[in-house]
């Protein structure tokens, strides 16, 4: 699996406006990972644009695949495989 220190795609999408760069030094800041680094709307000639956002503040996005849009959708298709770990807190006694 990828390391995600940093975000993906930071180059080609923050630099066009300081919002999108204000935006990702953010969530930088916050130790948050954005896992979306492909545009995922476009429509005609229209500029294709980074629309879906996946934060989290943990690397337990394994993979995303972008699908071709559902009929005269114009927003891909995102299947998201994740791995949740189950942590256990043994019951400690308090007498």
């Amino acid at each position: 699996m990828e390391s995600r220190s940093k975000l993906k795609g930071t180059n080609k999408t923050a630099t066009k406006s300081s919002n999108s760069l204000q935006f990702i030094n953010k969530l930088q800041a916050n130790l948050l990972m954005q896992h979306i680094d492909t545009p995922t709307r476009a429509r005609g000639m229209d500029t294709i644009h980074i629309l879906d956002l996946e934060i989290t503040n943990n690397d337990i996005i394994d993979n995303v695949d972008y699908l071709a849009p559902l009929g005269k959708i114009d927003h891909s298709v995102l299947i998201i495989t994740s791995s949740l770990r189950n942590s256990t807190v043994e019951n400690v006694d308090q007498h």
